[in-house]
């Protein structure tokens, strides 16, 4: 496990403090002109409509509308549940391509884990179309939300209640209990410190590395997060003055998109902070309504139904995003279920509803699997007989390896990815009409995906083609000619032809 190992000083001519006990990191710059944020009543007609969830009193594991719905925060570059000590970021995975657990996604410690501990819990509520987390005690009203236009930033606001007339209502010393735990299995090298941000700020500088790559052709990734100054583990004061909001911002960079993250993480934890409160929650929320537009699916008469498929899409969006091409895995990205990696979940059932609304982002994940056409060449080599081409991973994380657990056949006997992969591509090229995807990528993963399939087939005496042993979609089976894996297969081959056809007509 790694835990805290230093408190050293921080480069980039931080200044280093070691004053443990001081008040807050908030921005106190972030007050001025300040809208109340809503109650927990205002969210009837939200919820109503299907596009709130509420929470009872401080149980967040389970949505008062329905309990398999559980309070996270995404962007697509970073992920977290509300009242967990970890989160998550695109690409960033631990441990090794092959082994009984294989690598997931790489735990890193969450600084949102906190919570107003004073006064009594009254509730929460979960807006699915503004993207931020309400929490509400009879002290204070709490918001939480990972910036979609800041990729990098995650943010926490608190104000204390107010009244009617915009004016404090009750207690005005709050506490804020932070429960971050600066430790996780996957990182190591993990060191805190405590200084003081070139702006003045007193602020947390955190800095690890995940501990094991996926092969030893990869990089271990450097991960740092800089994020406004309360003690994990303890208890604020905070205490306000009127209409008062105090902002705490997080920054979170990787090695797996930056040359440079400690710099990186600053960089934009500095420009976060130089914008009113106000301003920048507009900001994710007017990102989120270019995202969503007027997409969606509206049903009338079973609400239930609407909230299953309106935080469906909360779920995903949460967990995607066009300039992040890192896949999507069956529990998102604020989860480490299924070890966080790619499965034909992705292409088969995940991908399809997005890519009718929202075709930049599903042209992302096609993006995901063109980079690591490669890989996918070297896993078709590793069978005795080799096969020739691209077959993809049945299980794929950051690098595009087989990252399937050793103990599950899967790995190497469900086959009927590569042509799932290819199947998306038609989708896309179908609904879109984007010809120069059907030549360029769309052409290279059919192709490749082509190759190795006409390696793979047995021709009988008769000039027909069998796929032999496979795992089908029903994985408790193994057998000859999967009526599925051969039908995505043929449909493959077809496409193929098609975008060579298009690509040199004659």
């Amino acid at each position: 496990m790694g835990r805290l190992v230093s408190s050293s000083a921080v480069a980039l001519g931080l200044v280093v403090s070691a004053c443990l006990g001081r008040t807050d990191g908030s921005n106190l710059g972030h007050n001025l002109g300040l809208t109340p944020l809503p109650t927990l009543s205002d969210w009837s007609d939200a919820v109503s409509s299907a596009n709130a969830l509420t929470y009872d009193g401080d149980d967040l594991d389970a949505s008062a509308i329905d309990p398999t719905l559980r309070a996270t925060l995404g962007n697509g570059y970073v992920a977290s549940p509300i009242g967990s000590t970890e989160m998550f970021v695109a690409g960033v995975f631990n441990g090794e391509q092959t082994s009984d657990t294989p690598s997931h996604r790489a735990s890193i410690p969450s600084p949102l884990n906190a919570r107003i501990t004073s006064g009594d819990a009254v509730g929460a509520a979960l807006d699915l179309k503004g993207a931020a987390f309400y929490r509400y005690t009879s002290d204070a009203t709490m918001v939480y939300y990972v910036h979609r236009a800041r990729s990098s930033c995650m943010v926490m606001e608190v104000e204390p209640v107010m009244n009617a007339s915009g004016e404090a209502d009750g207690a005005t010393t709050v506490t804020l209990q932070s429960d971050m735990t600066v430790e996780s299995d996957d990182l190591v090298n993990i060191q805190l410190n405590t200084t003081t941000a070139p702006n003045g700020m007193d602020i947390l500088v955190l800095t690890a590395t995940t501990a094991t790559a996926e092969s030893g052709a990869d990089d271990v990734v450097d991960v740092a997060v800089v994020t406004s100054y309360l003690e994990p583990g303890a208890a604020t004061k905070l205490t306000f003055d009127g209409a008062e909001r105090k902002t705490f911002l997080t920054a979170v960079r990787t090695g797996a998109d930056s040359e440079s993250p400690l710099e990186d993480a600053l960089a934009d934890f500095l420009a976060a902070a130089e914008v009113d409160s106000n301003e920048l929650r507009t900001a994710h929320e007017e990102a989120w309504r270019e995202l969503t537009g007027e997409a969606g699916i509206e049903i009338a008469g079973r609400h239930d139904v609407a909230v299953a498929v309106n935080s469906s899409y909360y779920y995903l969006l949460s967990s995607v995003r066009e300039d992040v091409p890192h896949g999507l895995s069956p529990g998102g990205l604020a989860s480490n279920g299924y070890n966080g990696h790619s499965f034909w979940d992705t292409e088969t059932w995940m991908y399809p509803p997005l890519l009718g609304l929202f075709p930049d982002i599903g042209r992302s994940l096609l993006t995901y699997r063109v980079q690591r056409i490669p890989e996918a060449k070297l896993k078709a080599l590793s069978y005795d007989p080799p096969y020739a081409g691209a077959m993809f991973p049945w299980e794929s994380a950051a690098s595009g390896l087989e990252t399937c657990p050793t103990w599950a056949d899967t790995g190497q006997l469900e086959q009927h990815i590569s042509g799932d992969i290819v199947s998306a591509a038609e989708l896309y090229y179908r609904s879109t009409g984007d010809t120069s995807f059907l030549i360029g990528d769309g052409l290279a993963l059919a192709s490749s995906v082509a190759e190795f399939l006409v390696s793979r087939v047995r021709m009988d005496d008769e000039g027909v083609a069998h796929i032999d042993h496979v795992i089908p979609p029903d994985e408790y089976a193994t057998g000859d000619d999967s009526v599925y894996t051969n039908y995505v297969s043929k449909t493959a081959l077809l496409f193929a032809t098609l975008a060579a056809e298009t690509a040199e007509p004659g």
